[in-house]
């Protein structure tokens, strides 16, 4: 007996729905080329590095052999973007310096004291350079005075407190309490700018330093009638300011005194001038 027609007939499908199995099974074999293709691509250079800070440091004898000035810069690696290669370092848009992608510090030693710069840090990967961070600022700090250095010429102004006998001091003839009198003195650290602040020669003799006090004895011009006191002069003298100038703070003033102590006519004299003194 015969099958009815009617039962071994499958109706075909529709185009539409050959539309719909086409799209779906691009999509799927789409899906999977894009997830392959996201997987692999790097996205474009890399984002700026993040974090970046800078710091300045100072070191001064004795703590160091000698003074010596540095910045440090540290960042945290781009947010996005291909892997990176290699870091570009620059100060006031200059570039002076790179790293390799593992490091993340730089170290700046080309500075001076009291030096202001500016820093950014640009990443570069495998699919080109990126863009520089956001500037970072940072200061050189300045030594404390004690270490400012005596450089060459000053004027100084003596003002005499005392005079006792005396005929003569500092150069005055017949010199009275309120008289004034300037001198030119050439102050001379007797060591390098760089290796800290020492002893000062002042006319062929040493002012022994203690912090940023100075003190020595120098042959006295005094007299007492027509008598040139044998005895010394002490001279004092403490700084008040300093100014960096290139790598080395150097004093620009300074106060103190002049004391003579001695015998005159068989009496014990003291005389004494105050000094004030600054560069030229």
């Amino acid at each position: 007996m015969m099958e009815s027609a009617e039962a071994s007939i499958r109706p075909k499908p529709s185009r539409t729905a050959l539309a719909f199995v086409v799209a779906a099974d691009l999509a799927i074999g789409g899906a999977v080329g894009f997830a392959v293709y996201f997987a692999k691509r790097e996205f474009g250079p890399p984002t700026p590095p993040r974090n970046v800070e800078a710091s300045a440091t100072l070191c001064v004898p004795d703590d160091c052999a000698e003074l010596a000035a540095a910045t440090t810069l540290t960042w945290q690696p781009p947010a996005a973007g291909s892997e990176v290669t290699t870091y570009v370092v620059r100060r006031d848009g200059e570039e002076i310096g790179r790293t390799a992608a593992s490091e993340r510090t730089f170290t700046d030693d080309d500075v001076v004291i009291d030096g202001r710069y500016g820093y950014d840090v640009t990443a570069i990967g495998l699919e080109g350079r990126g863009r520089p961070s956001p500037l970072v600022d940072v200061r050189v700090p300045i030594p404390p005075i004690e270490q400012a250095h005596f450089v060459g010429d000053y004027s100084v102004e003596l003002v005499f407190k005392r005079i006792g006998l005396l005929s003569r001091f500092e150069g005055v003839q017949s010199p009275a309490v309120g008289d004034r009198t300037t001198q030119d003195w050439d102050l001379l650290s007797s060591c390098s700018p760089l290796a800290g602040a020492c002893d000062v020669a002042l006319f062929g003799y040493e002012l022994a330093r203690d912090g940023r006090d100075y003190e020595g004895e120098l042959p006295s011009e005094a007299f007492c009638g027509s008598e040139h006191l044998t005895s010394k002069r002490t001279v004092m003298i403490r700084l008040t300011k300093a100014r960096v100038i290139g790598r080395v703070l150097v004093v620009t003033a300074f106060a103190g005194s002049s004391v003579v102590d001695f015998r005159c006519g068989g009496n014990d004299v003291h005389a004494v001038a105050a000094i004030s003194g600054s560069r030229v």
